[in-house]
């Protein structure tokens, strides 16, 4: 599953990233219907946008929210990852999160309103 957040064309400013998803995170829904296991697309966004030395990230990184300057959606998919995160270890019960992290995904857009103009 992936945790849609505001993105840079959406987003009305950066406090509309902080708002929590209206119906709760679907890692929440997963686990009210018995699935073992969540696997959560997430984005490099949600763990390597604040400044640090070296290049070698582990799950101790995080960006940091309150980074000045920093985009909506890179912002708000660190806020949604840690809701997931948070939302497991408090009432995940037996269902185990698991997060993958990507820093690109090509492939074609889903919906008509992106999709490039063919001559």
């Amino acid at each position: 599953m992936t945790s849609p957040r505001p993105s840079r064309s959406s987003a009305r400013g950066p406090r509309r990233a902080d708002r929590p998803c209206p119906r709760g995170h679907a890692a929440g829904a997963a686990r009210d219907a018995g699935a073992r296991r969540v696997v959560l697309t997430s984005s490099f966004a949600a763990v390597g946008y604040t400044p640090k030395p070296g290049a070698e990230f582990t799950e101790a990184d995080w960006t940091d929210p309150d980074t000045p300057g920093l985009a909506p959606y890179p912002r708000s998919k660190a806020i949604a990852e840690r809701a997931a995160w948070d939302l497991m270890k408090r009432d995940g019960g037996g269902t185990e999160l698991v997060v993958v992290n990507p820093t690109f995904i090509l492939g074609p857009t889903l919906g008509p309103g992106r999709a490039p103009r063919r001559s």
